[in-house]
């Protein structure tokens, strides 16, 4: 995502240099493709949230159905007594 971001604020600032009449040379494409290598080898390095989950496998799929079914199972629970059904 961050390297996106430099990509669009490249694009950006080529335009804004292109409304000014100021011509794009070489040297400053260069400038610009250095900033965007840079964002990637910094999008690379960081650790990525998603992997624990996915190491887990269906395991953690099976806690979180569970987890799912118990929520769901004490809130007709709570409904139930709340109506007087439970209540008798």
């Amino acid at each position: 995502m961050q390297a996106a971001d430099v990509a669009l604020a490249n694009m950006g600032a080529i335009e804004n240099r292109r409304s000014r009449g100021v011509p794009i040379d070489e040297a400053y494409m260069s400038s610009l493709a250095g900033r965007g290598r840079a964002a990637e080898a910094k999008a690379a390095a960081s650790p990525k949230l998603h992997e624990p989950l996915a190491a887990a496998g269906t395991s953690h799929s099976r806690s979180l159905l569970l987890a799912g079914l118990a929520a769901a199972a004490c809130g007709v629970a709570v409904v139930l007594s709340l109506s007087g059904v439970l209540g008798r």
